[in-house]
């Protein structure tokens, strides 16, 4: 099996959020075919950092609940 995001999918999501992402290819743009791709490795960094900002998040939910309890 091979799992991956559906290019025309990312689109739709960057379009609507109004974002531009270097991995999302659209070969059409420099005359090739209409293909569009995605450059897997352009998304570990935001990867990463979504994990970072959730991680904190959930860091502040806990402090938050211990502080709760402690009452």
């Amino acid at each position: 099996f091979h799992h991956g995001l559906i290019a025309q999918e990312v689109r739709a999501v960057l379009d609507e959020r109004g974002l531009d992402f270097g991995g999302f290819q659209d070969h059409a743009v420099n005359g090739g075919d209409d293909v569009l791709s995605l450059g897997y490795g352009e998304l570990i960094a935001p990867l990463i950092k979504a994990v970072q900002e959730l991680d904190a998040r959930l860091q502040q939910e806990a402090a938050r609940n211990d502080a709760l309890e402690a009452r």
